[in-house]
């Protein structure tokens, strides 16, 4: 929570290339919860390094978000999540930002792109088959929706929390028994 040593270290460690993505996102939400926000939007918008991992993506969107830019959020999750295609965290983060911004066209196109890559059949088409009916679902498409929650539950989790992530959400979105088919195909992955 020091501001003033992190920035030493910060700087300390540009100085030798060994800062990241995250270190620089991380300051900038020191300087926000140190009330030093205006500074912290500066620097941000100046900042022009790309994430190096899916890790990195969703911590810089975050302090993006956390800084007020949902513009620059938008824009670098759109950018890079082709880039890390098999990741789900960036999918998770990119699909919360549509859902805030409620534009469905995006979230199911989305949905289509992550179902365009066959290596994530078995980790990333559920979800986006639940992105899929969770834009029509939006749009009073409802029979749609129901086929896509559908398709999401009869899909393969090799991530189980993504998974649950699904289930709880359908819950949310009062589709019980679609919820429940969900967390019990998923209840061996947790019975540790």
């Amino acid at each position: 929570g020091d501001v003033e040593a992190y920035a030493r270290h910060l700087q300390s460690l540009s100085l030798r290339n060994l800062d990241t993505v995250s270190d620089h996102a991380m300051y900038w939400t020191l300087l926000t919860r140190a009330d030093r926000t205006t500074e912290a939007i500066k620097m941000a918008q100046e900042f022009t390094r790309a994430p190096a991992s899916p890790m990195e993506t969703v911590r810089l969107a975050d302090a993006y978000y956390q800084l007020g830019m949902a513009g620059a959020t938008r824009e670098l999750l759109k950018k890079t999540a082709p880039a890390f295609s098999n990741s789900p965290e960036v999918w998770v983060a990119y699909a919360a930002v549509l859902e805030r911004a409620s534009d469905w066209t995006d979230m199911r196109a989305i949905a289509l792109r992550i179902r365009e890559e066959k290596n994530s059949r078995d980790t990333l088409w559920g979800f986006a088959y639940y992105l899929e009916g969770r834009a029509e679902l939006a749009e009073k498409r409802l029979s749609s929706a129901e086929r896509a929650f559908e398709k999401a539950v009869e899909c393969n989790y090799e991530i189980p929390p993504l998974g649950m992530s699904v289930a709880n959400e359908l819950r949310k979105l009062k589709y019980p028994s679609f919820a429940l088919k969900l967390y019990q195909s998923l209840e061996r992955s947790f019975d540790n």
